[in-house]
């Protein structure tokens, strides 16, 4: 049995918080011989009020980097060409500059794959396209050299596409 005012409890809620309020002395006694002031997602305030955070939502916040990936057929002299059939460019791109932030294909040899990688980290599509087209041309003499570059440009025409919101 309670007394009246002495060990009144209340919940209130509002759209952050949970309150739980109980008597002063009550609270306090139970608090100062039982439990701490925090207890899981409670937490015991000065005026003897329990409030409970609910979780917020996590996904409010747009994530800031976009992934794409564009192949292109191999040809037929190339070890890849037997495993995959086709190479594949993936891109992590920064989604406000377009910036390449990672890139990765699939070569068979690591060394391959690495060197490509170096070349267009840093760059930002579609402004840099070209360049780094001349640059893999310039610089990668592999067999897989043209189908890396339309893989490339397949996935720049995707990139394009997601920021005009056809994809």
């Amino acid at each position: 049995m309670t007394h009246p005012g002495r060990h009144r409890h209340a919940i209130s809620a509002n759209s952050s918080m949970l309150e739980v309020r109980a008597g002063y002395g009550l609270v306090r006694y139970f608090e100062s011989h039982f439990c701490p002031t925090r207890v899981g997602n409670l937490t015991l305030d000065d005026e003897g009020v329990w409030r409970m955070r609910r979780e917020s939502n996590k996904m409010e916040s747009r994530p800031t980097t976009v992934l794409l990936v564009g192949y292109a057929k191999l040809p037929e002299e190339t070890a890849a060409q037997s495993l995959y059939g086709s190479v594949g460019v993936a891109l992590e791109l920064e989604r406000e500059t377009g910036t390449i932030l990672a890139a990765s294909c699939t070569l068979v040899l690591p060394m391959a794959s690495d060197f490509i990688s170096k070349i267009l980290k840093g760059k930002k599509l579609p402004e840099e396209l070209e360049e780094v087209v001349a640059e893999i041309c310039a610089r990668y003499l592999g067999p897989a050299q043209n189908a890396i570059v339309a893989a490339l440009r397949a996935a720049n025409d995707r990139w394009e596409g997601y920021r005009a919101g056809d994809i």
